[in-house]
């Protein structure tokens, strides 16, 4: 690799060095002036082949010296000094004078220009060597401080280089900024505003202020920042210039393969024919003798040898001036002196270490962790940095220490780059520092991540610091397995720690949750306690009646309902309620009404009879009803409607009142704790659990009614099945068998197999004809139930029937949601069915049981209510009274109050008796209960439970009175 451009640490020192080429190159010119002379006199006194080798060794040193100062000049151009030389042609060594090279202090030329004729002081002046030490005195004042007159009159004079024009007067007693006298701050400002812009721009901010040129002159960076020019005004016009500094254009890639090959470009070949490029850096071998130690002009200093006489001085030769005709003149004694004392400037030519002091790259050589310090290149950078060699000593013994470390072969070090680190004491000394100082750095940098390259250098050290890697890593291996158990058990300690404290704090949180809830239910116990204890008053003095007709079923009910808030919606006839004296109703609405609706209700109870009903009834909607789920009760979405709550319980401030729900869920008993009136009806957990189809069924066979045969609390396939086998089985003469949902209403989780879809019941049917007695052993029934479950398991998803398609498509997803909240299986006279009776009763929180209405239910589909019919004739009402009161009575002992209906079935046995089945209990106020209420608003007239007929007041078109 090529080594990297030197940068001298100072651009003055590159300065220097180009003056003091100079001064050589004219040092030389003079000599060989005066040589010249010289021999141009012996030519005219003598001739002769001595003459000759004379001339020719003049002009091979001449040469020598001149190709030597042309190539230390290169270096310096190679190297990218901006010191140059004047061309050669520029100079007439035949005849004409250099003053521009001449010696210091040089006189100018008075002779005729066709005579070679050296500086000549007169005898009355100094002498020359005073004059030449003023002039280097005066070179050395020049350098020192250049900015002096006499230092510019000296390089005008010498170098032709004219001083700067002076400074404006002004400038003479300029100070530094802030500063009005020497060691005193000024308070004033020493900078002025920009201006101001006017006042039609200041409030207008479309309008555009005008540009002055002193606002131009004040730079981009200004208009900006004063907003003269908007932010999105594009300012590379204003930047760009042609030809730009940095420009963009695509970069060149080049091969992998190639891309550090050596470039063949030619290497440089100066103007005397020598090529650098055939040049080889020899650093090691010994330089011997220069030519200005053998040469015939310098005197030899050692004594002459014993065994050979001295030689006879050669006569001097005087120097001679050559005239143009040919004429041979001797010089004058004044001339002579003039001519030595050139000649004793010209051998002042600096030697070679100067020269490599001064442009050296001082690159030298580690090998195999020892400095080779017999290097012109090392012996000349400890002469250069003398003064901060222990700084740069310890730098290189760390690059040692590390090279032998590594067992790096040969590295070449950058002087300079070791000397500005040293310099700099905020670098840390790590590798990369040291290794950033090493010109073959990518080479060593490689050979420092060879893997275990630091083991191979041969030695006890290598040896000992290989076993010492080797215990380290399987020490490190140990703990790193010490370190991974404990933080194993640690994470398992923390682990268990957490486990334990979220255990304990959530078992505090649900005590203390658990023992919130307690209070607030004792307390809502209470409040309903004295609701029953006041009932007998409360239903007779006026009231305020809260209806909330909110369908709080479970979530994955609701969430399937469609229309739900319709639903909820459709109770309106309650405000009925208000035909009683002293009675006001507040009815909560899931949405605003209607006007028309609004105004529809008005006219009615107007019609009824109630004077002024706006005053008589409020309809409150929660301001909240839009911004949550569809599926959301009622009564969740009052809970979340503070300004709704607020307004209930102004308007029943200081007034008996108590909540008429619907379906029952644990938002409505929060609701009726928040607000603090009592709820006409029972506790949400009460109501969950005999409002199913499974707790029906223990209300019934608490009352003693008749029910149909069949198996609750089912929860999982396999229970339903063996319930269904051994029914079957039991009851062959049984037409049709029910399975119900325990959490859905509407016949929506209905579904019903008819048993002679089974071909296994026929052979049953047989088998108990042929011999009745042997049917009913415990054997035949065994055997019978396991033969029916194997043909339900593998025939029931087929035969099936169920009611909501739309919500179960299949026998899985009914068989999943049975699983989840549980179900019943029960006989149905299917077909033979004569009707389904309804019944609807209000169970006062007193005890008392009364049968509101009776009712015959309209099927569109098998188990699918779509309306009622006023009275019901199928049934006798006396039997179907004291069924309704009986199955009343065991509600109330359970905790049952409010509105609660009733479904019946009847049908005809085998005998022609008729049966009456209770098979179903709603804890709600139901759509023929509110029809009902209706109808007796606008007729006016009086139920009779014992008979179940509706007495009308003759010619009365409305009974309310208000």
């Amino acid at each position: 690799r090529g080594c990297p451009a030197p940068q001298l640490a100072r651009p003055t020192a590159a300065m220097v060095g180009v003056e003091h080429h100079a001064q050589d190159l004219g040092r030389i010119l003079v000599q060989a002036q005066a040589d010249l002379a010289q021999i141009r006199s012996s030519l005219a006194l003598e001739s002769g082949g001595a003459t000759d080798s004379r001339l020719l060794a003049v002009v091979e040193r001449v040469e020598a010296e001149m190709r030597m100062k042309a190539d230390a000049v290169l270096q310096t151009v190679v190297h990218g000094s901006p010191a140059t030389l004047p061309s050669l042609n520029s100079y007439n060594f035949a005849g004409a004078s250099a003053p521009a090279l001449a010696a210091p202090g040089a006189l100018p030329n008075t002779r005729s220009a066709s005579r070679v004729q050296l500086p000549v002081r007169s005898r009355s002046g100094p002498s020359a060597q005073t004059q030449t030490k003023r002039q280097q005195q005066q070179l050395a004042s020049a350098l020192v401080n250049p900015t002096s007159a006499s230092s510019r009159a000296y390089l005008a004079n010498r170098f032709g280089v004219a001083a700067p024009p002076p400074p404006p007067l002004s400038s003479e007693a300029r100070r530094p900024v802030g500063k009005t006298a020497a060691g005193k701050l000024s308070a004033a400002k020493t900078s002025g505003p920009l201006g101001v812009l006017g006042g039609e721009y200041r409030r207008d901010p479309g309008a555009e202020p005008p540009i002055r040129p002193r606002d131009v002159a004040a730079g981009l960076l200004s208009l900006t920042q004063r907003g003269l020019l908007p932010p999105h005004v594009d300012l590379t016009p204003a930047i760009a210039r042609e030809p730009a500094p940095v420009t963009q254009a695509p970069s060149r890639l080049h091969d992998p393969r190639t891309q550090f090959t050596p470039s063949g470009a030619a290497a440089y070949t100066s103007p005397f024919g020598f090529t650098i490029a055939n040049t080889k850096l020899d650093l090691l071998s010994d330089v011997g003798p220069t030519f200005a130690e053998t040469g015939p002009t310098k005197p030899s200093t050692k004594p002459p040898a014993p065994a050979k006489p001295p030689a006879a001085p050669a006569p001097a030769a005087s120097p001679v001036t050559l005239s143009l005709g040919g004429a041979a003149t001797r010089p004058t004694p004044g001339e002579e002196a003039a001519a030595a004392l050139a000649a004793a400037e010209a051998q002042k030519a600096r030697d070679f270490d100067q020269l490599m002091d001064t442009f050296s790259l001082h690159h030298f050589i580690i090998r195999r962790g020892s400095t080779v310090q017999t290097t012109p290149e090392y012996l000349s950078f400890g002469r250069k940095y003398s003064s901060e060699w222990g700084a740069v000593l310890q730098l290189v013994h760390k690059l040692e220490d590390m090279l032998k470390k590594y067992a790096v072969p040969l590295a070449y070090v950058d002087g300079q780059k070791l000397v500005a680190l040293a310099r700099d004491g905020l670098v840390p000394r790590t590798e990369r520092a040291l290794l950033a100082c090493l010109v073959n750095d990518d080479q060593v940098a490689k050979c420092l991540n060879l893997p275990g390259q630091r083991f191979r250098s041969k030695g006890e050290a290598a040896t000992r610091a290989a076993v010492l890697e080797i215990q380290a890593g399987g020490r490190r291996w140990l703990a790193i397995r010490a370190v991974a158990h404990r933080k194993r058990l640690h994470v398992t300690a923390a682990r268990l720690a957490f486990c334990w404290l979220t255990k304990k704090m959530w078992k505090a949180v649900r005590a203390r949750l658990s023992a919130d809830a307690a209070e607030r239910r004792r307390a809502w116990d209470a409040m309903q306690d004295r609701f029953a204890r006041d009932w007998p008053q409360t239903k007779i003095a006026p009231r305020v009646v809260v209806h909330f007709p909110s369908l709080s079923h479970p979530e994955t009910a609701r969430a399937s309902m469609p229309n739900l808030d319709v639903a909820q919606s459709g109770q309106l006839p309650r405000l009925c309620e208000v035909m009683e004296q002293g009675v006001d109703v507040i009815y909560v609405s899931p949405f605003p009404l209607h006007e028309d609706v609004a105004t529809y209700y008005q006219k009615v109870l107007e019609i009824g009879g109630v004077s002024d009903p706006l005053r008589r009834f409020k309809v409150i909607v929660p301001e909240n009803y839009h911004r949550f789920p569809r599926h959301f009760s009622l009564s969740t979405l009052l809970l979340y409607s503070p300004r709704a709550m607020r307004r209930i319980a102004n308007f029943c401030r200081g007034r008996t009142a108590y909540i008429a729900p619907n379906v029952i869920g644990p938002e409505d008993v929060r609701l009726s704790q928040a607000l603090q009136i009592p709820l006409l009806g029972p506790h949400h957990t009460v109501a969950r659990t005999f409002g199913s189809k499974s707790g029906a069924k223990r209300i019934f066979q608490a009352a003693s009614v008749n029910i149909p045969p069949g198996a609750h609390d089912l929860y999982d396939e396999s229970s339903l099945l063996s319930a269904l086998a051994t029914l079957l089985c039991s009851h062959l003469d049984i037409p049709r068998w029910v399975i119900k949902l325990d959490d859905e209403t509407g016949g929506r989780g209905c579904a019903h197999l008819d048993a002679a879809a089974l071909p296994i019941h026929a052979v049953l049917l047989r088998e108990s004809e042929a011999s009745p007695a042997r049917w009913l052993e415990e054997r035949t029934q065994t055997r019978a139930r396991a033969l029916v479950r194997e043909e339900l398991a593998a025939l029931l998803p087929s035969k099936v029937f169920i009611n909501a398609r739309w919500l179960y498509r299949t026998w899985r997803d009914f068989v999943s949601e049975l699983c989840r909240n549980g179900g019943v299986v029960e006989a149905s006279p299917g077909p033979a069915a004569q009707s389904s009776p309804s019944c609807n009763l209000f169970i006062e929180p007193d005890g008392t049981v009364r049968v509101t209405s009776t009712h015959e239910q309209i099927l569109s589909s098998p188990y699918t209510f779509a309306g009622a019919a006023f009275p019901q004739t199928e049934v006798p009402a006396a039997a179907l009274r004291d069924a309704a009161l009986a199955i009343g009575s065991a509600a109330f002992s359970h905790g049952i109050i409010g509105r609660v209906g009733i479904d019946f079935i009847s049908f005809e046995d085998a005998s022609g008796v008729l049966r009456v089945w209770a098979v179903d209990l709603n804890l709600r106020y139901t759509p023929t209960a509110l029809s009902f209420a209706f109808f007796h608003f606008l007729v006016g007239g009086e139920y009779e439970e014992a008979t179940g007929q509706y007495m009308a007041p003759v010619g009365a078109g409305g009974g309310g009175s208000g």
